[in-house]
C-alpha cells in the first residue's frame, strides 16, 4: 500500500489505500469458488503474507472456536482514487485484533493497532470499524491500480505480533511500515503466532482500485 498523510487543522490524517474484491480465509469462508480466484490478483510479493496458515490445531485451538470475519462498505467491493473506505472486523470471540496491509512492492503496514486506536481489544461478535466513528484518520483508495492484500489476525492473546519488525520511526504516519518485505514479515508473524499465541484465526480480503 503505497501510504500518504495528510494533517489538516484539525489533525485528520488522510492514508493512501488500494482497494479491490474481498476473500475471507482460514476458515472464515470465501467470496470465491477457489483458492486460485483470491491469488489471481495478488503479486507475487504478496503470496508470503496471503499463506500465512495455523499450525496443526492444538488442545486449546480445538476447544475454540474463534474465527473473524472481515467487509468492506461497498457490495462490489471496488473503489476509485480518492474514494474512502471502511473495514469492519467481527470476532466470534473475545479476542486481540491486528489488520496489515500488504501492497504490490512486498511492503507490510500495520493498519491496526495504530497510532489514534491503540485498543485493539474486541468483544465476541462485538463490530469494529477501521477507521471507527469520528477518528482521526481515514483510509483513502489511491492510485496506482493494482491489487492490495488486507490481512486480519483476530488472537486470544494479546502478545506482540511485530515489536522486532517495528521501525525506529514512522514519520508520522498513524501506521506502521513494518521492516522487511512480505516474506520475512509472513515468516516472523509465523513464529511469533506458533509461540506466542496458541488460538488464533485469520480473514484476509484482496482489494482492487478502478
Amino acid at each position: 500500500m503505497k501510504i500518504k498523510s495528510r494533517f489538516s487543522s484539525i489533525g485528520t490524517v488522510v492514508v493512501a489505500m488500494v482497494i479491490a474484491v474481498a476473500f475471507h480465509a482460514a476458515g472464515v469462508g470465501s467470496d470465491y469458488a477457489s483458492a486460485e480466484s483470491f491469488l489471481k490478483d495478488l503479486d507475487i510479493r504478496q503470496m508470503p503474507m496471503a499463506k500465512i496458515q495455523p499450525a496443526k490445531p492444538s488442545a486449546a485451538s480445538a476447544a475454540s472456536r474463534l474465527s473473524v470475519s472481515a467487509s468492506v462498505d461497498r457490495a462490489n467491493r471496488k473503489y476509485k482514487h480518492g474514494d474512502n473506505v471502511v473495514l469492519t472486523v467481527k470476532p466470534t470471540e473475545d479476542a486481540y485484533i491486528w489488520v496489515f496491509d500488504t501492497g504490490t512492492s512486498g511492503k507490510v503496514h500495520q493498519i491496526f493497532p495504530n497510532r489514534y486506536a491503540k485498543n485493539n481489544f474486541v468483544k465476541a461478535n462485538a463490530v469494529l470499524r477501521i477507521p471507527g466513528n469520528g477518528a482521526k484518520y481515514m483510509l483513502t483508495a489511491s492510485r496506482p491500480k493494482g491489487a492490495e492484500l488486507i490481512t486480519v489476525i483476530a488472537s486470544k492473546t494479546n502478545a506482540s505480533l511485530t515489536a522486532e519488525m517495528m521501525p525506529k520511526s514512522n514519520g508520522g504516519s498513524p501506521f506502521l511500515a513494518l521492516n522487511g518485505t512480505a516474506q520475512s514479515v509472513a515468516k516472523d508473524l509465523s513464529i511469533t503466532l506458533r509461540k506466542k499465541h496458541r488460538v488464533w484465526a485469520k480473514a484476509q480480503q484482496v482489494f482492487l482500485i478502478d
